[in-house]
Parts: structure tokens; C-alpha cells; sequence
């Protein structure tokens, strides 16, 4: 454990004397909007540097904008003082997770939760880190306190159906139970992730024309959502439709989804160009993630390597996504 969890237990306390001339700020950060908090977060430190308040919400702002190296120089400033909070930390994790450092990220989403048991979305997180690393007990811990602490239940139905996936249980009847919650009390994010998990149960039953149709109607609840743009692409290419996966795959809006450069060098593959697929792969942030490892066969196949040394390290991952190499290669392939 990197840090005492009695003095945690204390920063609340010392945060909540926080000065209120922060709160329009923090709020913007958690309205989506950094780009605006960050400016005047900088001003205060320019007038006074050891405002620890304002370093913690320069590095909020910061990881939110997917600026994590500068953004953990903040937040490890801001720590221990008055200026950390569990939001602090669950920025944190953000960034720790994105650089495929999920014990890191395990660690500091754990503090965040200790820090305030209410904060839902860190404890969301931290099952999704969870279920990433293979712990399904711990993380069927995380998923019952959510779930006793929520007023509706769609979060914990969606981790339900992620823990079902991820540890190949059948997921199809936790999936017809979210759908149900999601008809009765429909929220924007349930709908959004209902469309885009049963997109993938399609492609792992071997439907990627199915999946298509499920991730466009993702998108459309979530135009910004980078996995469902990227596994749209994913869907395209299984079905033969390379150019289309290009398209989709290299908008430039892309830049944070874990699936980017594993599934960009997939269509490199299927273009031919193995070079570039493997300087693709290259640049994804974890080497060891089931996606990654799973395009790294992909491309090893396509030369005529041994794939037996990735399958093994495949076969030692948590698979949320592809739970069968077979389905990678297109459906209309020779």
C-alpha cells in the first residue's frame, strides 16, 4: 500500500475547508468542462504556489483533458495536504489507468472510495480495474455496495453484465434484465451501454453485421463515445469491410480509447502493411491487455510466426471483448 490510510481518512476533513472560490471550478470539471477551469486554476498558482486546493484542480482539469504527465505532477504535489480529495485521486487513477497501469490505478481508486464511500463513479472505476485484472471477488464486492447504495440500479445491472462477460459466465440473462430496468427508467448512459454490450455479445457470437447496427445505435445515444466508435470500425472489419473500418477508425477525434491502436492495427493488417500495424501496436499504452495481445497474434499470424507464446499470455488475461481469436480474422477472409 503506497500511502496511510489513517491520514485518508483525515483529507476530507482538511478539504472540506477548501475555499468556495474553488467550487464554480470543480464543477466545471465535473460538467465536462476542464478546458475552462484549467485557465484560472493556473492563475491562482501564479499568484500563490502553494495553494495545494488549486494544484489538485489544475490536475484534474489536466488528467480530464487527457494531459496526464503534467496532471500527475499536480496531483502528486497536492498530496497529502488539504488541497486532496477523492475526486483528486480518482483524476488520479484516470491517468494511471489510460498509461495501461492498472495496479496503480487499483490503488488510488481504492483511496478515493475510502476517502467518501458515496462517490459512485470511483467505485464504478474501480470495479471496471477490477474486473481488467482478473479479480472477480473483489469486484463482485464492489459491484453488492453499489448496488445497496443506489436509488436505481442501472450501474450495478451494467457491471453485472461486464462481470458475466469478463469471466465467461452467461451474460445474455443479465443483459435481458438490464434491458428491462433501462425500458422502465430510461438514463442516457444505461441506454447507451445496453446497445454497446450487447454489440459485443453479437461479435462474440459471430454477428458482427448484428453488432454494427447496436454500436451505431450507441453512438447515437453517445456521439462521443471512442469504444463505440472504435468497435463499430472492429465490427466493419470482421465483416470484410476494411475501407469502411478505416474511415471509422482514424477519425482524429479519437485519442484516449484502450482499443485504438490495438484495433487500428488490425485494419493495418488486413491491408497488408504489417509494418505499420506493428508501429500501430506499438504505441498502445498497455502490451499485456487481452486487446493488444489479441492484435499482436493477429499480426503474428499474418507473418507466419509462432503464435503459441502470445496465445498463452492471451489466454492468462480477462477477456471482456474477444473471448475468441478465431472471430479477429474477417468473415468473408479465405
Amino acid at each position: 500500500m503506497r500511502r496511510s490510510w489513517p491520514l485518508l481518512l483525515l483529507l476530507p476533513a482538511l478539504a472540506a475547508a477548501q475555499d468556495l472560490r474553488l467550487a464554480p471550478l470543480n464543477a466545471m470539471i465535473d460538467r465536462g468542462q476542464p478546458r475552462r477551469a484549467a485557465p484560472a486554476f493556473r492563475a491562482m498558482l501564479a499568484e500563490d504556489p502553494s495553494d495545494h486546493a488549486a494544484r489538485a484542480g489544475l490536475g484534474r482539469a489536466l488528467a480530464a483533458m487527457n494531459r496526464c504527465d503534467e496532471a500527475l505532477i499536480h496531483l502528486g504535489a497536492a498530496f497529502p495536504t488539504e488541497g486532496w480529495s477523492a475526486k483528486a485521486a480518482t483524476a488520479e487513477a484516470d491517468c494511471h489507468w489510460r498509461a495501461g497501469d492498472l495496479t496503480s490505478a487499483r490503488a488510488a481508486l481504492e483511496e478515493a472510495v475510502l476517502m467518501n464511500a458515496n462517490l459512485v463513479p470511483a467505485r464504478y472505476d474501480l470495479t471496471r480495474v477490477l474486473l481488467e485484472l482478473g479479480d472477480f471477488d473483489a469486484a463482485e464486492e464492489q459491484i453488492e455496495e453499489l448496488a445497496s447504495g443506489l436509488q436505481e440500479t442501472h450501474r450495478a445491472r451494467i457491471l453485472e453484465l461486464l462481470l458475466a462477460m469478463t469471466r465467461g459466465d452467461d451474460p445474455w440473462s443479465v443483459l435481458g434484465r438490464l434491458q428491462g430496468e433501462v425500458d422502465s427508467d430510461p438514463t442516457e448512459a444505461s441506454q447507451q451501454q445496453a446497445y454497446y454490450l450487447e454489440g459485443w455479445l453479437w461479435m462474440q457470437a459471430g454477428d458482427p453485421d448484428g453488432a454494427v447496427d447496436l454500436f451505431s445505435a450507441s453512438i447515437q445515444v453517445m456521439t462521443a463515445h471512442e469504444d463505440s466508435i472504435l468497435s463499430r470500425a472492429e465490427a466493419f472489419r470482421r465483416t470484410g469491410q476494411t475501407y469502411a473500418a478505416r474511415e471509422v477508425a482514424w477519425r482524429r477525434s479519437l485519442r484516449t480509447s484502450p482499443l485504438l491502436h490495438a484495433f487500428r492495427a488490425r485494419v493495418l493488417v488486413d491491408e497488408g502493411d504489417l509494418d505499420a500495424a506493428a508501429e500501430e501496436l506499438a504505441l498502445a499504452a498497455n502490451p499485456d491487455a487481452a486487446e493488444t495481445l489479441a492484435s499482436a497474434w493477429y499480426l503474428e499470424r499474418a507473418r507466419g510466426g509462432d503464435l503459441e507464446p502470445i496465445e498463452q499470455a492471451w489466454e492468462a488475461c480477462a477477456h471482456l471483448y474477444t473471448r475468441d481469436l478465431s472471430r479477429l480474422i474477417p468473415l468473408e477472409a479465405p
